[in-house]
Formats: structure tokens, C-alpha cells, sequence
């Protein structure tokens, strides 16, 4: 038992606060806990059907991003251009939500945010930042996939949000974010 404890210590101590864990990393979980940070996000709606997901487009305009609860490597993703698409794209995410550490019968519905994606590197110790760094998405393969060419850049809002999520969820050790920064606005936000 005092080997389960202190296993159980070090497990806090490396990963932070453990009431945050799922919430930081489940797609459908961290926009509302992050958007309560104060950290910009897409308009988005949790939904469990299609009918949800349309309604979600209709309103927001295509295209439109669905995500899985749970992936990595842009597996979990699916950005939807256009109505006639939308179905199947539920249906291939659906389908696949089962091999996951926590199931979960919702997908995200977020609105599409044209512009650059900025991957902030963040070393975190008990929800402070302690460093971090950058990176502009140049490249990805595939669209919804993982970066493939890179440039650090100075983002101060990334990193002002990335701090928000660092203190907010009690993180410690390295965790990474990923924004878009709008085309137009230059608005930084949480994807």
C-alpha cells in the first residue's frame, strides 16, 4: 500500500492536478474548461447526431470541424466542407470512438477558423510556466494531420493562453497546445 501511495505521488507530482486530466484532453471537455480560463476558443457545440451537427453548420456556415473526444495526429478529426460530406464524416468518427482510455458517444462541432497554425511548446511546474516556444505550422501532412515544416515566431497570445491553461488545470511537466491564428484578425485561438 505505501508503494501505491507514493506511485500515486509521483503520478501527481509529474502530471499536475489529476481532477484535470480528462478535461485537458478531451476534445469535447476542453473548450468550455478553457473558454472558463479565459482562453479564446471557436464557437463550438457538443453534439451526439447528425441532426446536432447540421444545425451546428447551419448556423455557423461551412465548413465546419468535427473532432473525436479522444486522437492524435489529426485521427480524430475531420474538417467538413460542405453539407453533402457531413453525414459520412460523423459516421467515420463515430465508428472509431471506442478504442479509447474513456468512451464518449459526442463529438465536438467547432466553427472553422481560417489561418496559421502556432503550436506553443510549454514546460509547466505545479500551473506555472516556467518556458515555451512557438512554432508556425507552414506544412502539414495530411490537412488534419500532424506538422511537417515549422518556423518559431514570437505569438505573445499563445503564450499568455497557454499559461491561462498551465495555471487553470494545475499542470506540471510538458504539455502543447495547439491554436490558430485568424487570417484576418490575427485572433488567436485554442483548437
Amino acid at each position: 500500500n505505501s508503494v501505491r501511495e507514493r506511485i500515486l505521488a509521483l503520478i501527481r507530482e509529474s502530471l499536475g492536478d489529476p481532477r484535470f486530466y480528462r478535461s485537458s484532453i478531451d476534445k469535447t471537455l476542453l473548450p468550455p474548461a478553457a473558454e472558463g480560463l479565459g482562453v479564446r476558443v471557436p464557437p463550438f457545440e457538443i453534439i451526439s447526431d447528425v441532426d446536432a451537427a447540421r444545425a451546428f453548420a447551419d448556423e455557423q456556415g461551412y465548413p465546419i470541424v468535427l473532432k473525436r473526444a479522444f486522437g492524435t495526429a489529426g485521427q480524430a478529426v475531420e474538417i467538413v466542407p460542405e453539407e453533402a460530406r457531413l453525414e459520412l464524416a460523423f459516421r467515420n468518427l463515430i465508428s472509431k470512438g471506442d478504442a479509447t482510455l474513456w468512451k464518449s458517444a459526442d463529438l465536438l462541432a467547432q466553427a472553422w477558423i481560417p489561418g496559421k497554425g502556432l503550436l506553443h511548446a510549454v514546460a509547466a511546474w505545479e500551473g506555472v510556466v516556467d518556458a515555451g516556444m512557438t512554432r508556425e505550422v507552414l506544412m502539414r501532412s495530411p490537412a488534419t494531420g500532424p506538422s511537417t515544416v515549422v518556423r518559431c515566431r514570437h505569438a505573445p497570445e499563445a503564450r499568455r493562453f497557454s499559461e491561462l491553461l498551465a495555471a487553470g488545470f494545475g499542470v506540471s511537466g510538458f504539455f502543447g497546445p495547439e491554436f490558430i491564428e485568424h487570417e484576418r484578425t490575427g485572433d488567436v485561438y485554442l483548437i
